[in-house]
């Protein structure tokens, strides 16, 4: 005959958050000062607030820089946001708002008060407050669920980027090559809410991950594309320019426009910790150039760095 219904369900999981480093240890130590043993001893653990902070914190961070948040009936600051808080992400992720919540750091004065005075009128909104923490809990779980489940798609630059990083961690590199690709998109999905820095970042991570599966090509068009972002920061412009760099030199075999490349990421290095070894390349090349002629075209003199460098 069929089964029980028992036996389908999945075995039983700690689900916390912020759990695996404050609450599900004093609670062993409870159980173990008092010799009961404990009921959660040897049950997988999932404490939300880890992938959370994967998926989340940079766009939090930068959703409260400079600004202070109105939640909770109190103000979160932009290092609560970046620290993803429970209540932050009711607001940001799940679109809850709490009313006349009390503070997570005045629960243990009114528990103190009750064990004190024996009047439990001030434990109301404290259970109420673990209960609207349970209900988020198991919402935002399902939120993380379904994104890493593919049900759920991303809704910002960020969020695609966060969730490739997921997937990388978790060895799943053909979902994180999927999210890194849409998070890289000029326009598109996310073309109301571009941003510059998340696309860059992406297509960083792009280029590596085409680097580390020996797609070279794919790798050195990636850095190309990541050059023609505006304001790209000195120490990424340096690592595309001496990634293709490397390309032109080994791969495709041009050494003019490996000396371009090279010459262009020795003027971003700008006397940085990396300059000698990109001079230690350039000297290489101009010494392969001057012993016959350069395959891929004739050196231009005197040479120019083949992308403007911004000042």
């Amino acid at each position: 005959g069929d089964p029980p219904p028992s036996a389908h369900r999945p075995p039983p999981t700690v689900v916390t958050y912020n759990g695996k480093s404050f609450d599900l240890p004093l609670i062993e130590t409870r159980y173990l000062m008092h010799r009961p043993a404990s009921p959660f001893g040897g049950l997988p653990h999932l404490d939300v607030l880890f992938p959370a902070r994967r998926l989340w914190r940079r766009r939090l961070a930068r959703e409260g820089s400079n600004r202070r948040a109105l939640l909770a009936g109190g103000f979160v600051s932009a290092d609560d946001r970046a620290s993803c808080a429970l209540t932050v992400l009711e607001e940001d992720i799940l679109g809850l708002m709490r009313e006349d919540d009390v503070p997570g750091w005045e629960i243990p004065a009114r528990y103190f008060a009750y064990t004190r005075t024996g009047d439990a009128r001030g434990l109301g909104a404290v259970l109420e407050h673990n209960r609207l923490d349970l209900m988020s809990l198991g919402a935002l779980t399902a939120v993380v669920v379904e994104m890493v489940s593919g049900l759920l798609p991303a809704r910002d630059r960020y969020e695609s980027l966060a969730l490739g990083r997921l997937f990388e961690f978790l060895g799943r590199l053909e979902h994180a090559e999927q999210c890194y690709t849409c998070a890289a998109e000029p326009d598109g999905l996310f073309e109301a809410a571009l941003d510059g820095a998340a696309r860059a970042e992406a297509l960083h991570w792009l280029a590596l991950h085409h680097r580390r599966r020996r797609r070279f090509a794919q790798a050195a068009d990636t850095w190309q594309q990541l050059l023609e972002i505006k304001g790209l920061a000195s120490e990424l412009r340096r690592e595309c320019l001496e990634a293709l760099a490397i390309h032109a030199e080994h791969r495709a075999r041009d050494l003019a426009a490996a000396q371009r490349f090279a010459l262009g990421a020795l003027d971003a290095s700008r006397g940085g910790r990396h300059a000698p070894e990109v001079e230690h390349r350039l000297g290489r090349l101009q010494r392969k150039i001057a012993g016959g002629a350069p395959p891929g075209g004739v050196v231009p003199s005197p040479v120019q760095p083949f992308f403007p460098v911004e000042p």
